[in-house]
C-alpha cells in the first residue's frame, strides 16, 4: 500500500502538503529526519517520575497500561483519562501502537485499494488541556539504519532503563489541531532494528499538565511480546 498526503488541487497549500507528509512519511513520528542531526555526545539524564500517591495525585486517578506491536509490549502509568481512542495500526516502515489522548479524536487517515492518504489536522481540535499521546515504532528503513543515526541529535536520556534521546517537536506534525507544546523521545528497544517513538502533544500551560507527561514518560517500561499482539510494519 502506498501512503500519500493529501493532493487535491487548490486546497492544500505547500505548508499544510509538508505537514501531512511528515505525518505519512512515518506515522507521526519524524525520526529519520532528526536522527539525520548531529550532535556531540553529552551525558545522559534520566527521566523519572514523581511517585503517585493518593495525596500526591489529588483527584487525578492514574492507571497502568500496556500496548503491544512489532513484537514489543510497552507499559505506561498514565491518567486514566488519556485513553485509546484510534485502533493500532501499521505503516510502511513502522507502526503506531496507540493513539490516547483526552479527548474525542477522529480518524486522520483514508484508504483506496492504492493508496493510503493521511493528515493530522483531520482527528480534531484540541481542547484546554487537551493531551495526546502516540507510542509508535519505526526506523525498519528503507535500508540498513545504523544504530548511531537513530539516536544521534536531541539530548541524551535514560528512559525506563533504556537509552533514549528528547527532542522538541514541531506542534504542526501533531495529531489533531491546537497543540502548543510537544515533545519526542526516541527510546531503544533492545531489538536488532528500530526503537520505540514516543510523542507527547498538549494544549496549555498549566504546571500540573507539564508534571503529567514527564511522570508518564518516566513510567515507560519495555518488554518483549512473544505472542506478537498488535500491528507490524508493512
Amino acid at each position: 500500500m502506498r501512503l500519500v498526503a493529501p493532493s487535491a488541487a487548490g486546497s492544500c497549500r505547500p505548508a499544510e502538503a509538508t505537514r501531512a507528509r511528515r505525518l505519512a512519511l512515518f506515522g507521526l513520528i519524524a525520526l529519520l529526519s532528526l536522527a539525520a542531526c548531529t550532535s556531540h555526545p553529552r551525558s545522559a539524564s534520566t527521566v523519572a517520575g514523581t511517585p503517585r500517591t493518593p495525596a500526591a495525585a489529588g483527584r487525578l486517578s492514574w492507571v497502568r497500561r500496556t500496548y503491544y506491536g512489532a513484537g514489543l509490549a510497552v507499559t505506561l502509568t498514565q491518567p486514566a483519562g488519556w485513553t485509546p481512542r484510534l485502533a493500532p495500526q501499521g505503516f510502511h516502515y513502522g507502526a503506531t501502537l496507540a493513539y490516547l489522548a483526552n479527548f474525542a479524536l477522529r480518524p486522520y487517515c483514508r484508504s483506496t485499494r492504492e493508496t493510503m492518504t493521511c493528515d493530522p489536522r483531520w482527528a480534531g481540535a484540541y481542547p484546554a488541556g487537551g493531551v495526546v499521546v502516540t507510542v509508535s515504532v519505526g526506523g525498519f528503513g528503507p535500508g540498513p539504519i545504523p544504530r548511531s543515526r537513530l539516536f544521534a541529535g536531541g539530548s541524551p536520556v535514560v528512559v525506563g532503563g533504556r537509552r533514549a534521546v528528547r527532542r522538541p517537536f514541531d506542534v504542526a506534525g501533531c495529531l489533531g489541531r491546537g497543540a502548543d507544546h510537544a515533545v519526542d523521545y526516541e527510546i531503544d528497544d533492545g531489538q536488532a532494528a528500530g526503537a520505540i517513538g514516543l510523542v507527547i502533544c498538549w494544549r496549555g500551560r498549566s504546571p500540573g499538565l507539564a508534571q503529567e507527561v514527564k511522570d508518564t514518560v518516566g513510567s515507560l517500561r519495555i518488554a518483549a511480546d512473544p505472542k506478537h499482539r498488535g500491528p507490524h510494519p508493512d
